[in-house]
């Protein structure tokens, strides 16, 4: 029984850990969106900021 119930944990923890790094990976990609849509409203003409410098 106790076995089962430190297998349960241990694949929970896992599963925990990988749901967590896909959240981050979500936000991060989410923000840079983010970077990239206030950068083309300060450039005014609907390109990103490396656009705007050439």
């Amino acid at each position: 029984m106790i076995r089962l119930l430190r297998k349960i944990l241990q694949t929970d923890a896992h599963t925990a850990v990988g749901i967590f790094s896909i959240i981050c990976a979500i936000v991060g990609v989410m923000s840079v969106l983010q970077q990239e849509d206030e950068a083309a409203r300060l450039a005014g003409d609907g390109t990103t900021k490396y656009a705007a410098k050439d």
